[in-house]
Parts: structure tokens; C-alpha cells; sequence
């Protein structure tokens, strides 16, 4: 038996919160990610072996895509929302 639910009860899809998380986190993360990138351009790190520990495994980019990613997802998620 398959139940849908039409009334959030964790209030996720509320668009009080969902502006307050906007406001609050995805502005201010999107905003470091243009000033990182722009800062870095965005190179790609050189890794002089497959090893991920080392130096080449305290370089941020691959953190920092993710997060990019993730929050892509994000934004996404919350323009299908707010498309209902």
C-alpha cells in the first residue's frame, strides 16, 4: 500500500523555511563559491602520484566541487517546490 503525502510534516517544503535557509546558508555558500573560484580559477590541482595522502591531499578542490554539486542538487530541489 503506497501512501502519498500532501502535507509536510517536517515543514521541508515550507517556503517560510525554505527562505530562511536561503537566506542563511545557500546565499552565503553560494557567495564564497564565486569568491573561491575566482580567487583559484578554479585549477585543477597537479597530483604527482594516486596516493590521496601527502600534499596533494590538503588541496580543497575536490571539497569544493562537491559542495558545488551539492548544492546545485539543492537548488534544484527547491525550484521543483516552489514550482508546485
Amino acid at each position: 500500500m503506497q501512501i502519498k503525502l500532501t502535507i509536510s510534516k517536517t515543514g521541508i517544503r515550507d517556503p517560510d523555511n525554505i527562505a530562511s535557509v536561503e537566506s542563511s546558508l545557500l546565499r552565503p555558500l553560494r557567495s564564497f563559491l564565486e569568491k573561491w573560484s575566482n580567487t583559484e580559477g578554479m585549477r585543477v590541482p597537479y597530483f604527482s602520484s594516486c596516493s590521496l595522502t601527502g600534499p596533494s591531499a590538503a588541496n580543497p578542490i575536490l571539497s569544493v566541487i562537491s559542495l558545488q554539486i551539492g548544492l546545485e542538487r539543492v537548488d534544484y530541489a527547491v525550484q521543483i517546490i516552489r514550482s508546485r
